[in-house]
């Protein structure tokens, strides 16, 4: 090859990486958006709740017992307060539809209303987790522990999602950085009502790529050896928490993701003995909502 080609060929490559360089850009990742007083938004969830349940019995395995609610949850939220994080602390939401199915054998059940279209719940953060009302009124237990599931305010004084899965370091598509177990961990202190070590738990996000809408990134945490009540005559000998997120997050820090799905799926083995037999339990919990949300004027 002449010593011209040559020359130009590499003339071409310095340009092409330098090129490259310039091109691959950083961007900064904010996973709670900043919430106001009197925001408003729609929001849509489908969500599916399953466990499976199965006891052995002085070493007689039972069948397993098998559970499956199918949720639909149609809402308008407004903001009634806000912290100076922006984190959304009390809401009032008026719901245009929530309604309850199970799934029995693969085969889905009559669906039936949780709640009229026209109800109006307010919602608040307080003492580590979120309490309703209807009415000025708390709902009965199994409505209460519907809405636990799909309805998600934040504390005043710190933001779980930057906490635990966020980075002040700018990241290019394609980069990952490692969730704050010590975060996660005081976290699952409070919610599980047990202590849990920064050294059980483990976990990454990442942005996957630049879409056109925005940022998606993907999370990933597990936790291990995580101890909470079960029966009071039971000991967990083993658990497994796995929680995965997803979603789209504008450049516009302003816009919250217009989409987010959330997986959990909890694992548990318990064993104890009660009135003269020996029991152990295999558990397991596993949750999935994914949610599409509109701003509104």
């Amino acid at each position: 090859m002449p010593a011209s080609s040559v020359r130009r060929s590499g003339f071409l490559l310095v340009m092409f990486l330098l090129t490259s360089a310039v091109v691959a850009e950083d961007h900064q990742i904010v996973l709670t958006r900043r919430a106001h007083t009197g925001d408003r938004y729609q929001v849509v969830c489908d969500a599916t709740q399953a466990t499976r349940t199965i006891w052995t019995v002085d070493g007689s395995r039972m069948p397993a017992t098998n559970e499956v609610d199918v949720w639909h949850y149609f809402a308008v939220v407004e903001v009634v307060a806000a912290s100076a994080l922006g984190t959304e602390n009390q809401a009032r939401i008026t719901v245009n539809e929530l309604t309850s199915m199970k799934r029995i054998d693969g085969r889905d059940g009559e669906k039936s209303d949780l709640l009229p279209a026209g109800t109006v719940i307010e919602a608040v953060w307080r003492d580590g987790s979120t309490h309703f009302t209807i009415a000025g009124e708390p709902p009965a237990a199994a409505l209460a522990l519907v809405l636990s599931r799909l309805v998600h305010l934040e504390s005043p004084a710190i933001s779980l999602d930057e906490a635990i899965f966020g980075t002040d370091q700018r990241q290019q598509a394609g980069a990952s950085w490692p969730v704050d177990a010590k975060a996660a961990a005081q976290d699952m202190t409070i919610r599980m009502k047990s202590p849990t070590k920064a050294e059980a738990i483990s976990g990454s996000s990442k942005l996957v790529e630049v879409v056109p809408d925005g940022l998606k990134i993907t999370s990933e945490l597990t936790a291990v050896g995580v101890q909470f009540p079960l029966q009071p005559w039971m000991t967990i000998s083993n658990s497994r928490l796995r929680f995965e997120g997803s979603g789209v997050f504008p450049i516009d820090h302003d816009r919250r993701p217009p989409r987010r799905s959330v997986l959990s799926v909890l694992t548990v083995t318990g064993t104890g003995d009660q009135d003269g037999k020996s029991y152990i339990l295999d558990y397991t919990y596993r949750l999935f909502a994914d949610y599409i949300m509109s701003p509104l004027p």
